[in-house]
């Protein structure tokens, strides 16, 4: 929902006139849901290890340094475990699926019990803090066991506002080496580096 108003008050819409579109009913449609949006369910998610596993050999001709998953459940208290649980072979799959081809993974848990589940299940990063819930001194220990890296995020309000409005600016670097051919932040940002490669290429 924090999106939904951040994106809503950016572009200066209301909600009437807004809706998102996921494939995944206990993440992107519960985000819409919550936010008092309307939504739009296209059947393209992963539903099952299998899924999961060929998701991550789809990236390998990339040559990733890390393969993330996207590890968010229901938002409703009460949903929350059972959710998470209900996505955890998943999670699992592709974990040992990147590990299987010697990369590492870095997982978006931000819910203590999908932190919790992820560090359990072998991940090697975390790449935002726990923000629902205070977490327990075992989860400390087991990340430092398992030698998991935890990312704290300080704030992320100006990267959101950035990419909504379409004013990222990229370094000379990220232009030059940027893969157009991958979502970056947005569709359009992947325009906008392609143009910008063209008028610099017209430069030399």
């Amino acid at each position: 929902p924090m999106m939904v108003e951040a994106a809503a008050q950016i572009l200066n819409l209301p909600k009437s006139s807004m809706i998102i579109i996921g494939d995944n009913p206990d993440t992107d449609i519960l985000c819409g849901l919550n936010a008092g949006i309307a939504t739009a369910l296209i059947l393209t998610g992963i539903t099952n290890a299998e899924e999961a596993r060929a998701a991550v050999q789809k990236q390998l001709p990339y040559h990733p340094d890390f393969i993330k998953i996207w590890y968010i459940t229901a938002r409703v208290e009460k949903d929350v475990e059972d959710s998470a649980r209900k996505f955890l072979p998943y999670v699992k799959a592709a974990i040992e699926e990147a590990h299987k081809n010697n990369l590492r993974v870095a997982v978006h848990a931000t819910q203590r019990i999908t932190a919790e589940l992820a560090a359990a299940s072998g991940c090697d990063y975390l790449v935002h803090s726990v923000d629902d819930k205070i977490v327990s001194d075992d989860f400390i220990k087991l990340l430092v066991k398992n030698n998991i890296t935890l990312c704290p995020t300080l704030t992320v309000a100006d990267g959101y506002g950035n990419t909504f409005k379409q004013e990222n600016k990229f370094s000379d670097y990220e232009i030059l080496n940027a893969n157009v051919n991958t979502n970056v932040n947005t569709n359009t940002d992947a325009i906008i580096i392609e143009k910008q490669k063209t008028n610099n290429n017209k430069l030399k």
